[in-house]
């Protein structure tokens, strides 16, 4: 019983995450293609970063600001999912959140941002597959997973119909 309760439990989180992964990769694949629009002058991040700043203040540049709104989208989801344990996705802590701002910038090289995103689709898709694979162990447990029986092999059952080895 405390099997099926936990498969229960389990598979409520996993849905949750995994409704959070879905607008996670929806977002992310927005990113990307803003991305490719952001000219990104100098190639130092650090120096994009301040070219950025000035092109959002003075020029207001279109395509930097659309991209910070996307970024802001992916960071908020991949919060929500690396940081919530019971799938609430509810109170991501706001040092969380700005550890991830940290990795993910507008002003990276646009080689740097493949790379931070492709690490993200990654981590998120490890995740789903954690919660199968668990979920898969709990069964198993449950008696729920065993292996076929080999040809010509006689079966015993119990009176509650249970294999008996």
């Amino acid at each position: 019983k405390a099997s099926a309760s936990a498969l229960a439990q389990l598979s409520a989180q996993e849905a949750k995450i995994a409704a959070f992964e879905g607008t996670f990769r929806k977002n992310i694949d927005l990113a990307e293609k803003l991305s490719f629009k952001v000219n990104r002058m100098t190639g130092v991040p650090v120096f994009d970063g301040w070219v950025q700043a000035g092109q959002r203040a003075v020029t207001g540049n279109a395509d930097i600001t659309a991209l910070d709104v996307a970024v802001k989208s992916v960071v908020n989801e991949f919060a929500r999912i690396t940081t919530s344990a019971s799938g609430s996705g509810q109170n991501t802590a706001e040092g969380e959140i700005k550890k991830i701002e940290a990795l993910l910038k507008a002003a990276h090289t646009q080689q740097q941002f493949q790379s931070v995103l492709s690490t993200m689709r990654q981590e998120t898709s490890n995740r789903i597959i954690a919660f199968s694979e668990e979920k898969n162990r709990i069964k198993a447990s449950m008696g729920g997973a065993r292996e076929a029986p080999k040809a010509g092999t006689v079966l015993k059952f119990d009176k509650q119909g249970n294999p008996i080895p």
